[in-house]
């Protein structure tokens, strides 16, 4: 089962991004922050991230440059309510492999991660 990992400090949207990918059948692991999400991929072999940009703390586009420069290549989908694409750009150029803005529709973020993950295993 495909593990997904979820940064995400707004609760509510974490929880329903993860009710949608465990209903789609994959195993979903939820992190507030990016040091709590870090400390996860330390510890588990995670197969997807979905990452917020603007977290407190830590910002989900230094966690993204940082990941990459450490060679991690576990694919990044990277999301944000900003309205200002420069964010999403920005991820994209970091090393994000998709981007999103909110609100999106679950179907969206579904379809984007299943692409991914084929993309992954056909690698």
């Amino acid at each position: 089962m495909k593990k997904i990992l979820i940064i995400e400090d707004e609760e509510n949207i974490r929880k329903t991004i993860a009710r949608l990918l465990t209903g789609a059948g994959y195993k979903t692991v939820q992190a507030p922050s990016a040091e709590v999400g870090l400390g996860f991929l330390s510890t588990i072999d995670i197969d997807l991230i979905i990452i917020d940009i603007i977290l407190p703390g830590q910002e989900g586009l230094g966690t993204i440059r940082m990941l990459r420069r450490e060679g991690n290549q576990t694919p990044i989908v990277a999301i944000t309510g900003v309205q200002d694409k420069t964010y999403l750009q920005m991820a994209s150029h970091l090393g994000a492999n998709a981007t999103m803005a909110k609100p999106f529709e679950g179907y969206e973020l579904l379809k984007l991660v299943v692409d991914l993950l084929e993309q992954g295993e056909s690698q």
